[in-house]
């Protein structure tokens, strides 16, 4: 039974997810001598960075910075840095999702993959958490999952005219050449770099009128 030994040790620790916040969380752990605890993920480890538009790099470099340890800014564990397994400075999410499972991997992280959480409750002094392959119980649970993989996308009227990024592949394969960005900070920027590079057409809102295409941040 894939719960079996977790059930009976109930685990002090459950963490939902394999994003850097989960791995770098687990690292911690262990770092702290705690061994008594399970990482679960509903797909794979670094699976959402794989999702993102073929085109999109981190916008933080990765090289190193400082003597205090953390040798890089994107650094989710001491003495871990994706500018030296990556060697590049501006990762695509390809790339930090082939670096993900390599930390998981050398830091020997108790993950559980394709475990797809349904529901977490408070049951006496400790959390219940129901999957889809069982059930298990904790002292302590960190959600630590992304909100890349978990698109708002019915958030405003006229919803159905837009795309959310966390919907494109390639900025290469988006039909139209005007486009109406709607969101300002690093996946906005981003967004209409990419798009800019097909030399398209863009609009403030002042100026939105129909017939054009839509990205939502």
């Amino acid at each position: 039974m894939l719960f079996a030994t977790v059930l009976h040790l109930l685990p002090w620790c459950c963490s939902i997810s394999m994003v850097p916040a989960g791995v770098g969380l687990s690292v911690a752990l262990k770092h702290a001598g705690i061994e008594n605890f399970v990482v679960l993920e509903r797909q794979t480890v670094g699976d959402s960075f794989a999702a993102w538009p073929a085109e999109t790099r981190f916008i933080t470099p990765s090289f190193p910075t400082n003597s205090i340890g953390m040798i890089d800014l994107n650094s989710i564990a001491v003495e871990v840095s994706p500018a030296f397994s990556l060697e590049v400075e501006h990762r695509t999410g390809e790339e930090y999702a082939s670096h993900l499972p390599s930390v998981a991997q050398y830091f020997e992280l108790p993950v559980r993959e394709h475990t797809d959480v349904l529901r977490v409750t408070k049951a006496g002094d400790h959390f219940r958490v129901d999957t889809a392959e069982g059930t298990l119980r904790a002292k302590h649970v960190v959600w630590a999952a992304g909100e890349f993989q978990y698109p708002r996308l019915n958030g405003f009227k006229g919803r159905e005219l837009c795309r959310h990024t966390a919907t494109v592949g390639s900025y290469e394969n988006l039909e139209g050449d005007e486009f109406v960005v709607i969101g300002g900070y690093e996946s906005g920027v981003d967004a209409t770099y990419q798009v800019e590079q097909r030399r398209a057409s863009f609009h403030s809102r002042r100026e939105v009128c129909l017939g054009m295409a839509w990205l939502v941040i």
